[in-house]
């Protein structure tokens, strides 16, 4: 029953992670696998909390029903660490995270066999448990270490506001009138008064909602290990060594407010935004409160164009 249960957990943990991003276990599954994530997301996903709850509740009334010394006698208990061994084998989640590890550790190379040491990929990262700052592979991770101590005084001076607007899954794809004619004629005007980067590719730790966030505003994708805690980022209270826009902007004397739909605690995002200098944090138990009262909310919390009303009525007494 303990071995049937694992695997039932395992299975069901691929569906969720294959329903929710289309991939196998990755970086950005392990990081939300918190139990403060979990909760957040329970009025949104709650129809799969059951359907694991019913789950595992049949197989193990199977596995109990289904025992009887006829069935231990002939069907002994290496059999079912067999079965366990062979769905684990067969299951092509596994098998091609196994075949693109060892694709990348050794390659072939003059008609020869190369063997690459974990610590030049910087997969060691991934593998040791962090103690302190000098156990990371910064060179590996093509990252500077000097980023964590810049001390240099900023040459930011307040002038001018600042909005930023984090546009999740919006690709230049929308943009572009030949697929999607007038859907933004807006950001197409505004482009035309100022510049775009071109050609970007997300780096590991910076396609998700909060690795996004830190890699904007922080310049540096976002670390963890690969536990069951993600959300505990590192040892370092969400990279509260890091200097980031938001702190450049406080020492310049901006007064920084953030507004998001969903709840400030999923994935930690309140905590990163008050580690880094934000006046104001507001997130969906506030801002409900400011909707009107005809306005409807989602499971994830505001609803864009409710939001963006509000970030624009409360901007009018900031601007100048």
């Amino acid at each position: 029953m303990v071995l049937f249960g694992l695997l039932g957990i395992y299975f069901f943990g691929q569906f969720v992670s294959y329903y929710l991003q289309g991939s196998y276990f990755n970086q950005q599954y392990f990081f939300h696998l918190h139990l403060s994530t979990i909760t957040e997301t329970w009025r949104a996903y709650y129809p799969q909390f059951l359907t694991f709850i019913g789950w595992m509740g049949c197989l193990m009334a199977v596995l109990w029903f289904s025992r009887s010394e006829r069935t231990l006698e002939h069907k002994p208990f290496y059999l079912s660490f067999l079965v366990l061994v062979l769905a684990l084998a067969f299951d092509p989640g596994l098998r091609d995270k196994a075949i693109t590890t060892a694709q990348t550790v050794f390659h072939i190379e003059d008609g020869g066999l190369v063997s690459v040491d974990f610590g030049e990929l910087g997969l060691n990262q991934h593998a040791m448990q962090l103690n302190d700052l000098d156990s990371i592979d910064w060179e590996g991770l093509y990252l500077h270490e000097a980023a964590l101590n810049f001390n240099e005084a900023s040459a930011a001076k307040p002038g001018k506001n600042l909005l930023l607007i984090f546009m999740e899954g919006f690709d230049r794809l929308y943009t572009d009138e030949t697929v999607f004619p007038g859907l933004t004629p807006n950001l197409k005007a505004l482009n035309a008064e100022g510049w775009q980067l071109e050609r970007l590719m997300p780096v590991a730790g910076s396609s998700w909602t909060m690795g996004g966030l830190v890699s904007s505003l922080c310049g540096t994708p976002l670390l963890h290990q690969w536990h069951f805690g993600g959300n505990n980022i590192m040892f370092t209270n969400f990279l509260n060594r890091a200097r980031c826009l938001p702190d450049v902007l406080h020492d310049a004397g901006y007064e920084q407010t953030f507004m998001g739909g969903a709840s400030l605690k999923f994935a930690g995002k309140g905590h990163f935004l008050k580690t880094h200098s934000y006046d104001a944090v507001y997130g969906s138990k506030t801002l409900r409160k400011r909707l009107p009262a005809s306005a409807k909310v989602g499971d994830w919390g505001l609803y864009d164009d409710d939001l963006l009303d509000l970030a624009a009525r409360s901007s009018i007494g900031f601007q100048s």
